[in-house]
């Protein structure tokens, strides 16, 4: 930290110019709709060959971190005819299409790649610093300008020209290296910090998940078939198009995925009224078993329904109408055990897919109900505890990623002077 706060007293006082980022780069350019749809799309594949080079998109950089097991690659008798948009060289890229505007890449050029669409490439001049250049590109004194450029709202969009109109603070070549130097430091020791942190999560699952797997697989010698538990009735479908602010309450199924945990009695969602004698509901404990999904990992979990109301469930769910302890059958359905044996029976594709009879198959260990009951407090206690630990080593993750950014800012701030 000694070494920043000496940065910030050198900087604060340093004699600065703003300089337009065209002015810094040999070229500042995208790949055009034209030369896509008559030059590259037909060519691209989609395994890696001799000579082929990773199609680069927004999905695939963020900051230093770039992935080239890409969806798509590029024959190598393409990129020759697109030096401009090869990425040969130490590099910037910019996000300019959707909700990924100002995400920024430091392209290392440890390998040749090609640029996707919706991304600008800046390749700077040798005589400047790419480095200094993406921590300035990384920060607020640029992300403001980017916001400020960008337009539209369902589809928001910055062009090419306002990214030469950019400007970024440049104090003297010294200067310049001392940040590089400094922020490098910072950001490797951060990122040390975060995959060990990272490292402990994942742990924390692993043990979690071994707990959850031991208790429920040994509560009982007594085991049926999730079938023979009550009906599993299947939901009925509603669309996007039919969703309101305030009328019936639903779940999608994706909601299973991203929204819900074990249980809840509220929903997210609510379609409209006219709908009502059209769909199927769930009841208070019943469980929703989500049938479909992009992966066949998940497929299967469960979500308890402890609202008063009924509630409406999408078609690419089940509805379980059963006589046990609902909690510990929501349980169960994150057991690895119980995933090992339906994973047989998802259909993949597109979208991954079970049916109710693949689900029904599945043997879970029953005991008595007031065994249930005590199984679920016991792994309710194990539950808190473990979302406690998880939250506190996500919130220090993010703790360390905000002060990064925050001494970040502050220096290249240069003692706040505007641009």
């Amino acid at each position: 930290m000694n070494n920043i706060d000496e940065l910030l007293k050198e900087c604060n006082s340093a004699d600065i110019q703003y300089i337009k980022l065209g002015e810094l780069c040999s070229v500042i350019t995208k790949q055009t709709g034209f030369d896509y749809s008559n030059h590259i799309k037909e060519k691209l594949i989609r395994e890696r060959i001799s000579g082929a080079v990773p199609y680069i998109q927004t999905k695939f950089f963020e900051g230093k971190r770039f992935d080239y097991d890409t969806d798509y690659y590029v024959p190598a008798e393409v990129v020759s005819k697109f030096p401009k948009i090869t990425l040969d060289e130490k590099c910037l890229l910019f996000s300019i299409v959707g909700a990924s505007i100002g995400n920024v890449g430091l392209f290392p050029n440890d390998q040749i790649c090609f640029l996707g669409g919706a991304i600008c490439v800046a390749k700077v001049l040798p005589q400047y610093n790419v480095e200094y250049l993406y921590y300035c590109a990384e920060s607020n004194v640029v992300q403001k300008q980017i916001k400020k450029k960008t337009k539209g709202a369902g589809q928001a969009t910055i062009t090419i020209e306002d990214i030469r109109e950019i400007k970024v603070p440049f104090p003297l070549k010294d200067i310049q290296e001392s940040i590089v130097n400094t922020l490098n430091c910072y950001e490797e020791a951060k990122r040390i910090l975060v995959i060990k942190l990272r490292m402990e999560a994942d742990c924390r699952k692993k043990q979690y998940q071994y707990y959850l797997d031991t208790v429920i697989g040994n509560s009982s010698d007594n085991k049926v078939k999730l079938s023979e538990l009550g009906t599993l009735t299947r939901g009925k479908r509603f669309v996007h198009a039919d969703a309101v602010e305030a009328g019936i309450p639903c779940v999608h199924y994706g909601e299973l995925y991203t929204y819900y945990g074990l249980v809840t009695s509220e929903v997210k969602s609510h379609i409209r009224e006219d709908l009502r004698d059209k769909m199927r509901y769930a009841s208070t404990e019943d469980l929703i078993i989500v049938a479909a999904g992009e992966n066949k990992t998940d497929i299967g979990i469960g979500l308890v329904w402890e609202g008063k109301e009924k509630v409406a469930v999408h078609d690419a769910c089940y509805i379980l109408n059963h006589k046990q302890n609902a909690r510990y059958l929501s349980y169960y359905l994150r057991t690895t055990d119980y995933h090992k044996q339906i994973r047989k029976y998802v259909s993949e594709g597109k979208i991954c897919s079970i049916s109710a009879e693949g689900i029904g198959k599945a043997i879970i260990p029953l005991p008595a109900i007031n065994e249930q009951e005590r199984i679920v407090d016991v792994i309710e206690k194990l539950d808190s505890k473990y979302s406690k630990l998880m939250k506190d080593i996500l919130d220090e993750v993010d703790f360390l990623n905000k002060q990064y950014e925050y001494y970040r800012d502050m220096v290249l701030s240069f003692g706040k002077q505007e641009v």
